[in-house]
């Protein structure tokens, strides 16, 4: 593993910050599948960078992009419905083998081998328990992920989030990785993520919420509107969203760690093993984010009251 090139880092220096519109730079490698989509809106990332770099392909239950400056997944939406969760339910994935995406130049995509002896997990962003779909083994739905943290705290989340799906009928979801610059590395060329962030809007409740979580050990996550989620990855969940709904400070339900359900951390909690601040190095595919872990934290002890749905 080693730090990011300096290359990228210049690269990086002319980036735009625009969110209000999706650029369309990426390249779209498959058929669109709008359904994945609130609106039929895909997600807006306002990183050029990442943009100018990136495939998106779709499959039947979830669209991806895969960006070639990080070689992983920048993106994951997915249209999740009750009934498609039903029909997941209890599907094995035994049989599935995770592959590069074959619509993606192979220089611009992970490799199977890439993850091998790395340390880390292929941590899907539409997870397999969603759809039972085998082409969420695509490397393009895919990042490097912290062991525990996918086995269990992001395995809660993800259990929490079909949860919804269940309870109210249908949710949108969009999934990704917070690269937050202190300590970014790659393993063989693909970038391990600092952080990650699961957002849902719920139709039914006209609420949006978002879980984010450290790239570690651990069961910390907070709860996070839109809003925030845009001003840590410079991406866009759901452009189609009213500003109001965006802005929601609204805690999500508590992710079920195989029945064990975990409240969100401590604002106070900042185990330097765990910690998310920034140390001033910004790394070669993010906008700069000063200090993300404590201007969230700031954020979230400044909003009212937490409004709670699902407890």
């Amino acid at each position: 593993m080693k730090q990011i090139s300096k290359f990228l880092a210049v690269t990086i220096l002319g980036f735009g910050l625009g969110v209000a519109g999706h650029s369309q730079a990426a390249t779209l490698a498959t058929r669109m599948n709008s359904a994945q989509f609130l609106n039929g809106m895909a997600p807006n990332v306002g990183n050029t960078v990442l943009d100018n770099s990136g495939y998106i392909v779709c499959y039947d239950t979830f669209c991806s992009m895969d960006s070639a400056a990080t070689k992983g997944a920048v993106w994951s939406a997915e249209h999740l419905t009750a009934q498609q969760v039903a029909n997941a339910r209890g599907a094995s994935r035994k049989s599935m083998t995770f592959f590069s995406d074959p619509h993606i130049p192979a220089a611009a995509s992970a490799r199977t081998g890439d993850y091998t002896r790395s340390g880390y997990d292929r941590g899907h962003m539409a997870p397999w328990a969603d759809s039972a779909d085998p082409n969420c083994f695509t490397l393009a739905n895919i990042v490097p992920q912290n062991p525990d943290n996918n086995r269990h705290l992001w395995e809660g989340i993800e259990t929490s989030t079909r949860e919804m799906a269940s309870k109210y009928g249908e949710v949108y979801v969009v999934s990704g990785p917070i690269f937050e610059g202190k300590n970014s590395i790659r393993i063989n060329g693909v970038v391990v993520p600092d952080g990650l962030y699961k957002a849902v809007y719920v139709p039914s409740m006209h609420v949006a919420t978002a879980y984010v979580v450290r790239n570690a050990p651990g069961s910390w996550w907070k709860p996070a509107s839109i809003n925030d989620v845009i001003n840590m990855t410079h991406t866009d969940p759901f452009p189609a969203l009213p500003a109001s709904y965006k802005a929601q400070v609204t805690t999500p339900v508590y992710p079920n760690m195989h029945g064990k359900i975990i409240p969100p951390g401590d604002a106070s909690e900042t185990p330097e093993n765990n910690s998310m601040t920034d140390s001033g190095h910004q790394s070669s595919y993010e906008q700069p984010m000063h200090n993300m872990a404590h201007t969230f934290m700031r954020h979230m002890e400044r909003s009212a009251m937490y409004k709670l749905f699902g407890h």
